[in-house]
């Protein structure tokens, strides 16, 4: 019910079996099932890495951020910091996250 009146749906994928299997079904629902524009973005890097780039691309659903740095994600939530002053680097991340959110739902 929370996705039928949005504009655009970014999915959060984590790169594990789990996250693969959730983007599948939340992908599917969303494109298929309500009609949304859908993108995803990959925080880690692990088994399912590949897999999980691999059905973006032939499902023509954009990769709009990669959050490598899963640890200072991890310190940053457990310590209630913002997630930038935490991890300074991630602020670029999450600024062209933001500029491909706006140009993806435009």
């Amino acid at each position: 019910e929370a996705l039928r009146g949005a504009d655009y749906i970014l999915l959060v994928v984590d790169s594990s079996a789990r996250g693969l299997r959730g983007l599948r079904a939340l992908a599917s629902l969303a494109r298929e099932s309500l009609g949304h524009r859908v993108g995803a973005a990959l925080v880690g890097e692990g088994v399912h890495s590949a897999e999980i780039e691999t059905f973006c691309r032939e499902r023509g659903l954009p990769m709009l951020a990669r959050l490598a740095n899963v640890e200072a994600l991890r310190a940053a939530w457990t310590q209630g910091a913002p997630l930038t002053a935490t991890a300074p680097d991630l602020s670029a991340v999450f600024t062209a996250l933001a500029e491909r959110l706006a140009e993806e739902a435009a």
